[in-house]
């Protein structure tokens, strides 16, 4: 009776972590001294992987300052064999003699006259991790001991898949929130075009993938480069249809802040006349034109298009310029 009355103290102590406790760190830690207080386990020890197999994060009861070499060998990938084992399996991997049986484990001088109980933390078919126990030998024998460590390994799956469902319902939440803000402040200048603008962008405005998608299509039935950019010159969208000297010249580091510079003192002049205007790019010599994007009577960004040469750059002064960059 007194060891069932433990067995079930366990259970519910680890439960209750699991109703209150929302901080991942926290309920792996209160589950490892759980286990030592209730069960008389002399040590446990959880890690958490991810997918790959690396280690995400440890927690441990008992061992102190000697688990610092396991949590080593566990951020190079160097699993041990009980560990290995108990991933491929459901079942409690047990060690009857660890210190002759595992004298590659950092934690062996841990289990002089114990046994290791090792058990994967899994919950529909999620597997987080390891939890690994130093046991007396009479609880490594016991069968009931056995299911304990599994009903309990089972619920502290279920914890982290809880978290998992918070985090992700959290994400959900927030991007809900953002989406209505963007939609509002759309809402906002729908209705009101005249209204004051503080600090707005063209992507509160227009969906960054719906404006690529209309430049795209801009530049494809107009045969011209475009791009739209900042009122700094920064490009927002990704280039439509950039002839190669300009593609060339943009992966340069002095040629990208020359393009830009371009692209900015081009803006500013068609935000000063507050209509389209055309130039002579600092670049390669081409035309290209800028009409400034303006709500609420306040210039929010450039819409670029050009490298046209109009005005006949020659190849010899492209090339010169290509290698001064």
């Amino acid at each position: 009776m007194a060891h069932l009355n433990l067995v079930l103290r366990s259970i519910r102590n680890v439960n209750q972590l699991i109703t209150k406790e929302k901080d991942r760190g926290r309920l792996l830690q209160g589950a490892c001294n759980n286990l030592i207080e209730t069960r008389g386990y002399h040590s446990a020890w959880i890690a958490l992987l991810d997918d790959s197999g690396k280690l995400v994060t440890t927690a441990e009861a008992g061992l102190g300052e000697a688990f610092e070499f396991m949590v080593e060998r566990l951020k190079h990938g160097e699993l041990i064999e009980c560990g290995q084992k108990a991933l491929v399996q459901s079942d409690v991997v047990v060690i009857d003699d660890p210190v002759s049986t595992c004298t590659d484990c950092p934690l062996v001088e841990q289990y002089d006259g114990r046994r290791a109980m090792t058990i994967r933390l899994e919950h529909e078919g999620t597997i987080y991790g390891l939890l690994s126990v130093a046991v007396p030998a009479e609880l490594a024998a016991d069968k009931e001991e056995h299911a304990l460590l599994k009903e309990v390994t089972g619920d502290i799956a279920f914890g982290l898949h809880s978290l998992e469902l918070e985090k992700e319902r959290e994400r959900a939440e927030e991007a809900l929130r953002e989406s209505e803000n963007r939609l509002r402040i759309k809402l906002d200048y729908i209705l009101s075009p005249d209204k004051e603008v503080k600090n707005v962008s063209i992507t509160d405005l227009i969906d960054l993938e719906d404006l690529q998608q209309i430049q795209d299509a801009f530049a494809a039935a107009n045969d011209v480069a475009s791009i739209i950019s900042d009122i700094d010159g920064r490009p927002i969208t990704k280039a439509s249809n950039f002839c190669r000297v300009c593609e060339i010249t943009r992966s340069t580091e002095k040629g990208n802040i020359n393009c830009i510079k371009s692209d900015k003192i081009l803006g500013e002049k068609a935000k000063a006349l507050m209509k389209p205007t055309y130039g002579k790019c600092l670049s390669c010599g081409f035309v290209d034109a800028r009409a400034p994007i303006i709500v609420g009577g306040k210039h929010i960004t450039n819409w670029l298009i050009g490298q046209s040469n109009v005005m006949g750059a020659s190849k010899k002064e492209m090339e010169i310029y290509a290698k001064k960059k």
